[in-house]
């Protein structure tokens, strides 16, 4: 037992992806199994990791959660400084002002109106349990608005380390209610179609909670462009059924699937015309170049000649 329990202390990181890898798998078959999917196992899952926190914390003493313990040190590093930042990147990168303007007016409201009201709830909350200084205030008032920002604005105004996570939890907290109570509220405000789904996600102000809560209640309201479990379990199908196993996700953020058998075209959900149109020119290419597309661009106007598309 000695050896085995210094292996997973050297591989604390591995270990620490394989106990985050099926405490996700377990809260996703107890959100289907239990709760029929109305409540997100993104959410179940985020439940156990702050009740394994706590429960780490009081069994070690220490200050942490569970990185605390020996064996789960590697959790610390996932969650560290790095992480946190590629988070805030990967964000800013997912803004779309695009689709801010199809929302409308009411869509910029609802952006100021869910920071400036998440900002005031979170501050209350701050003072209500004891921390009245201004640092601590702002800093879980920012945590409230979003667990990402809280951080960051208690690094920049030198709050301390207990006050930061403080800022965490209280975004966290909110997210997990946005993830439970969108289903349950949807149908009494009338969250039924892509325009108040962009002002409710607005007014919340929590990206993950959002996309969660609204994938429980109908996954066509999910915004952004952003895809849900089940979606893409379907991509991997088609993936596995047509492309050999894999497919190629495009800086432009496309997804395209390779090696698609000619006979096959039409069931990928193409349209007509253009599957017609693909599998007529992969046939030319095959009878003329043997299957190699043609490298100039002589010979690549030449297999479009005669029409190919009769």
């Amino acid at each position: 037992m000695d050896l085995i329990e210094s292996v997973f202390i050297r591989n604390n990181l591995i270990v620490a992806f394989a106990v985050v890898g099926a405490a996700i798998w377990v809260s996703y078959f107890l959100a289907d199994k239990l709760t029929r999917g109305r409540i997100h196992g993104s959410g179940i899952a985020i439940a156990l990791g702050l009740v394994a926190a706590y429960f780490g914390g009081v069994a070690t003493g220490g200050n942490t959660g569970v990185a605390d313990v020996a064996l789960l040190g590697g959790i610390g590093l996932m969650g560290g400084g790095m992480m946190r930042d590629f988070a805030i990147v990967a964000t800013a990168f997912g803004v779309q002002l695009s689709e801010l303007k199809k929302a409308g007016i009411a869509g910029v409201i609802s952006i100021f109106a869910g920071v400036i009201v998440s900002f005031v709830v979170g501050a209350i909350i701050a003072v209500m349990f004891g921390y009245t200084d201004p640092t601590a205030i702002t800093t879980i008032g920012a945590g409230a608005v979003t667990y990402i920002v809280g951080p960051v604005t208690g690094e920049a105004i030198g709050a301390s380390d207990t006050i930061i996570t403080l800022s965490v939890a209280a975004g966290v907290v909110k997210s997990i209610l946005v993830m439970v109570g969108t289903p349950l509220v949807a149908k009494y405000i009338g969250l039924d179609n892509p325009q108040s789904a962009m002002v409710f996600g607005g007014l919340m102000g929590t990206t993950s909670g959002v996309a969660a809560g609204l994938a429980a209640t109908d996954p066509k309201l999910v915004p952004y462009g952003a895809m849900t479990a089940d979606q893409l379990d379907l991509l991997a199908d088609v993936v596995d059924g047509h492309s050999r196993g894999w497919g190629h996700i495009t800086t432009r953020q496309n997804i395209q699937f390779h090696f698609v058998e000619l006979a096959e075209i039409r069931t990928v959900g193409l349209a007509p015309t253009k599957a017609k149109n693909i599998r007529r020119l992969s046939e030319l290419i095959v009878e003329r170049h043997g299957g190699e597309v043609p490298r100039d661009m002589v010979d690549l106007a030449a297999a479009q000649e005669p029409n190919p598309f009769p």
